[in-house]
């Protein structure tokens, strides 16, 4: 019961901060989130105990007992433009392709119909 709670309290706080982050109130919050995502990206490993890896893992772990839970966090991820594509593969369950761009899935796909 008291993991019930704890779910439903992380998912309140998922949509305020999805609110904080899509409002524009916090701005500033807004750019700091991002550039100390994109930093512990650049800088941290696998290895690290607080990584985002290491969180991304654990929603990852939870993402079939609580799926609404797991939404609301790639809704934040997205808002930072998290680009992390071996893990949003991995989340999607879907092989890692390495592209630039949506453009070149339509051109592959041209491609191959042509």
């Amino acid at each position: 019961m008291t993991t019930d709670y704890l779910f439903k309290l992380c998912l309140h706080k998922f949509v305020l901060l999805t609110y904080l982050l899509m409002s524009g109130i916090c701005r500033r919050v807004a750019v700091a989130a991002m550039s100390l995502l994109h930093e512990s990206e650049a800088e941290a490993g696998p290895a690290q105990q607080f990584s985002l890896h290491a969180v991304n893992d654990a929603f990852l772990a939870i993402s079939a007992s609580h799926p609404t839970l797991m939404v609301q966090w790639c809704n934040i991820l997205i808002l930072l433009n998290y680009g992390d594509q071996s893990w949003w593969s991995q989340l999607l369950q879907t092989p890692h392709v390495q592209t630039t761009s949506v453009s070149s899935y339509v051109f592959q796909y041209l491609k191959e119909r042509a």
